[in-house]
């Protein structure tokens, strides 16, 4: 599964969980402008997972005003892969401000290996920013066929008169999703790959 998100200045993505109709891994593409994602304390799931992840996205609700565990700066052409525990326990996010601050975010990471920002910055300027995320989806739609996804690659199909193998890609609003596979290389810190 594959999303492209387009971020504009002052436009971010609230500390959330990927939620579980994912595999446990997810890889960032990010292009065009820097940006800092923020990974906010271990939070113990719900019973419920569904109400675990929709009960994030909240920019100012308690995640979101708590202070990052680390952070991470996103540079143009970079990549970051992530998994395990920071996957299913850790929220992450983007601000929505116009500009992020580069001392109220907890330790940055990859601070040494950064080539756009400098050493001793103390915030972050933001441009027009994609996003590409890439996931592999699990089956979901078995469990939850009221769902609107239970019926769009059957619909799809049949408007084509495709067989049920050759479904590539379905778009809604303003995400594209595409079906593929994805690669990730071994992660330097538990559940975390490192920034290229």
């Amino acid at each position: 599964n594959v999303r492209i998100h387009e971020y504009e200045v002052g436009q971010g993505i609230a500390p959330h969980v990927d939620g579980p109709i994912y595999v446990p891994i997810v890889a960032i593409l990010s292009l065009e402008s820097s940006v800092l994602m923020s990974f906010y304390p271990r939070q113990q799931p719900y019973d419920d997972v569904m109400k675990h992840y929709n009960d994030t996205f909240q920019f100012d609700g308690p995640i979101g005003k708590q202070v990052p565990e680390f952070s991470v700066v996103l540079e143009p052409r970079s990549l970051v892969v992530f998994s395990s525990d920071l996957y299913y326990l850790h929220p992450h996010g983007i601000s929505d401000k116009a500009a992020d601050s580069l001392t109220t975010c907890g330790p940055i990471l990859n601070r040494h290996l950064l080539t756009t920002v400098a050493p001793n910055a103390t915030s972050l300027e933001r441009n027009r920013r994609v996003g590409i995320t890439i996931r592999n989806l699990l089956p979901r739609c078995n469990h939850e066929p009221q769902r609107a996804e239970h019926f769009l690659v059957p619909a799809w199909q049949q408007f084509h008169h495709e067989g049920p193998h050759d479904h590539v890609a379905a778009k809604r609003g303003s995400e594209s999703h595409v079906a593929a596979g994805s690669t990730a290389a071994p992660a330097e810190h538990p559940g975390f790959g490192r920034s290229a």
